[in-house]
């Protein structure tokens, strides 16, 4: 069978771009049975993210705000608080249902349930039972991408992060808490509220670590003075550790997006934000035929992207905690505001200006 674009996946990113081509016939291979399911990431998203995937689907997608971060480090607790939203949560299973309902109203073929590879040249796009001639080929196929794996020889380097939901009281809806702890010196610990009475609670750490994620859960809540219930779900993802491609695109044809590529902020993880600023550009590019706009974007996020990635790398050597510090004392001094979740590189380059928070940080 021949189509003009294939995608390969239908989380947001694959979703995203296929919602802004409009004028040439798109399948969407989606290798899990139900769009949405199972769920990932945390959902923790800046403003800008926040406006961008509310203007794709709808308001509901968010379905909490939260005006104060707490940073639980070896030198105490630091917070930033603002009388503005600094951080959204978005609901993954809504926002891919909504996404789906705009991709499926534009016309638009998605199969799921189907596992996808890529086989001989000619054949870009295989599944068990048949294969798919395209022109062009989005691989949107996660962290673990078998088109970055056959096409590029990318070897998938990850974290894996395990969360868990509770029932809680006590809880601060308008609060989340980060906990940085020698049990997982590769990223940090979370707890974060998704109402006034349940908590999503988890870590991160390299494949084959495996935490007592309960006696976690227990500690963290006692350091706020928070009452935990019982469990109600539990479900986790990767964080990519790659550094973005150089190119996002191969041989003309093939096409990286998300967590493939990978576009993730480097030191939380947080995909969406790429994803937000670039698929739609991708969807464009593709659908026009110029693929300008698009590599022009990606080059300057891949740029950002790798600074962070460096400042990342020296933090799991010198203490993860460190950049919440910095963080903290220079959201305090004014001299970085809300935008800065999403721009990490800023927060970097006020850091250097100010050698004085650098030195007490490594103090």
């Amino acid at each position: 069978m021949h189509y003009e674009v294939v995608i390969v996946g239908a989380g947001p990113a694959g979703l995203t771009t296929a919602l802004f081509i409009k004028n040439r016939d798109v399948l969407i291979i989606e290798d899990h049975r139900r769009v949405g399911l199972p769920k990932h990431c945390t959902g923790l998203v800046g403003e800008y993210t926040a406006k961008i995937l509310t203007s794709l689907t709808t308001n509901r997608i968010i379905d909490n705000k939260y005006y104060r971060i707490i940073f639980h480090t070896p030198k105490g607790p630091l917070s930033i608080e603002s009388k503005d939203p600094l951080s959204y949560h978005v609901s993954r299973p809504l926002l891919e249902e909504k996404l789906l309902d705009r991709v499926l109203s534009s016309g638009h073929s998605v199969l799921t349930g189907v596992r996808a590879w890529p086989g001989s040249p000619g054949k870009p796009v295989v599944t068990r039972d048949r294969e798919y001639k395209a022109d062009i080929v989005v691989a949107a196929d996660g962290p673990l991408s078998i088109y970055a794996r056959k096409l590029l020889g990318r070897k998938p380097r990850f974290l894996v992060g395990v969360q868990r939901v509770y029932r809680a009281s006590s809880v601060d809806p308008g609060a989340f808490h980060v906990f940085y702890s020698g049990e997982t010196p590769w990223f940090f610990q979370w707890l974060v509220p998704l109402d006034s009475d349940r908590v999503l609670i988890g870590y991160a750490e390299r494949p084959g670590v495996v935490l007592p994620l309960d006696k976690l859960a227990a500690r963290m809540a006692s350091v706020i003075g928070l009452s935990l219930g019982s469990p109600i779900e539990s479900y986790g993802g990767l964080i990519p550790l790659n550094k973005p491609l150089r190119n996002p695109v191969y041989k003309d044809k093939f096409f990286f997006i998300g967590d493939s590529l990978p576009g993730t902020k480097p030191y939380t993880g947080g995909g969406l934000y790429g994803i937000a600023r670039l698929a739609p550009l991708l969807g464009k590019s593709i659908d026009s035929g110029s693929i300008n706009s698009f590599i022009r974007e990606y080059r300057i996020l891949r740029s950002r992207f790798y600074y962070e990635h460096l400042a990342a790398t020296i933090a799991r050597l010198i203490g993860y905690w460190r950049p919440a510090y910095i963080t903290s004392k220079l959201y305090r001094a004014g001299l970085i505001d809300k935008s800065s979740y999403d721009n990490h590189l800023e927060i970097i380059v006020k850091a250097l200006l100010r050698l004085d928070l650098l030195i007490k940080s490594l103090l």
